[in-house]
């Protein structure tokens, strides 16, 4: 019996009972039937519960079909942009990997490697078909496939700054699919270039150190984003580009000046100063026009308030921490530079 069947016709007044009960109360009842299932890598057709486990498998799955995607998006979600302003800015934002952006480079970079997707695609739906979608993509098996995507977009990324030809059509359909995803968002969107794929570059060559933090950075008050970049200088097991990645990420979405100064001193890096430069700029510039929020129109750094930026001295704690990373960055620099950009 295919699942469709399931949902009409006998099994219609048990789906619409699954329906009221929310996704952790499924989960559960999903674990209960498993739990009574001698094998559950079995084809579940003669099972008395055969039907309401595939209604459930559906239900937890919703209309999450592109797997692959998912797997490949994932490594972008520490540093991540979703507010729009930064799209309708009027010049690249160093180090802003805009959620549209990933999207359009998706669709560009899985239409040059269809094979590696189609396969990881196939595999994980025959998971999905008898294990909550959810599980599947923290499975050690998806962990590895998430890991065969970026291997795979890096090498494609890298083929395409030998080739500007290759480059060119890349960019081509990157814009064209940007520009109907943003064509009702913002009224002019900033051509995608190849400077900004670089930041996508970035991102996936330094994606497995970026999930030591374990949240968006735009979503951090800046206290917190203080303390995790910190906390990941101390540790000494984060790459130092990872760690400016993260910074650059939250200035862009915080945009306060006063944080600007303050990443500025704590991470002393290229990037983390262009970020900071580019919120310094936005704060003192004389907004043009207002959104409906009162944010300048086509402001280049999201939520970038007018207060200018404090000179206060730092205390003794931050002084000291400020000491440790310049330290830190001193001896990772020594002999080599990894982060010129």
């Amino acid at each position: 019996m295919q699942r469709s069947d399931m949902m009409t016709g006998q099994y219609e007044p048990v789906r619409r009972l699954l329906l009221r009960l929310d996704r952790q109360l499924q989960m559960r009842l999903f674990d209960r039937i498993a739990a009574g299932d001698p094998d559950p890598d079995a084809e579940p057709a003669g099972s008395a519960v055969a039907p309401v486990t595939g209604m459930l498998l559906d239900l937890l799955a919703g209309r999450r079909q592109e797997h692959a995607r998912r797997l490949w998006t994932d490594w972008f979600e520490p540093v991540i942009q979703r507010d729009l302003r930064p799209l309708a800015a009027s010049r690249r934002l160093p180090g802003c990997v805009h959620v549209l952006d990933v999207s359009a480079c998706w669709l560009a970079l899985s239409r040059a490697m269809m094979a590696t997707v189609a396969d990881i695609q196939y595999r994980a739906a025959a998971m999905a078909r008898h294990m909550p979608l959810d599980r599947v993509l923290v499975s050690e098996e998806a962990l590895a496939w998430a890991e065969t995507l970026r291997r795979a977009s890096l090498a494609e990324l890298q083929a395409m700054r030998r080739s500007p030809a290759r480059l060119a059509a890349f960019l081509s359909v990157v814009n064209a699919e940007r520009a109907g995803l943003t064509a009702r968002l913002v009224p002019v969107a900033r051509a995608f270039e190849a400077a900004d794929l670089q930041d996508i570059a970035a991102v996936l060559e330094h994606a497995p150190a970026l999930r030591a933090f374990r949240r968006n950075a735009g979503t951090l008050a800046p206290d917190v984003l203080q303390a995790e970049l910190a906390r990941a200088l101390e540790s000494g097991t984060v790459a130092l580009e990872a760690v400016a990645l993260y910074a650059a990420a939250g200035l862009h979405a915080r945009g306060e000046p006063s944080l600007a100064a303050r990443l500025s001193a704590l991470l002393p890096l290229p990037l983390v100063e262009e970020a900071a430069s580019v919120c310094r700029r936005e704060s003192s510039a004389e907004p043009g026009g207002m959104e409906a929020d009162g944010a300048p129109v086509g402001s280049a750094v999201a939520r970038c308030g007018s207060t200018p930026a404090g000179d206060a001295p730092l205390s003794p704690e931050e002084a000291a921490l400020v000491g440790r990373s310049l330290a830190r960055i001193a001896e990772a620099l020594s002999g080599t530079t990894p982060f010129r950009r």
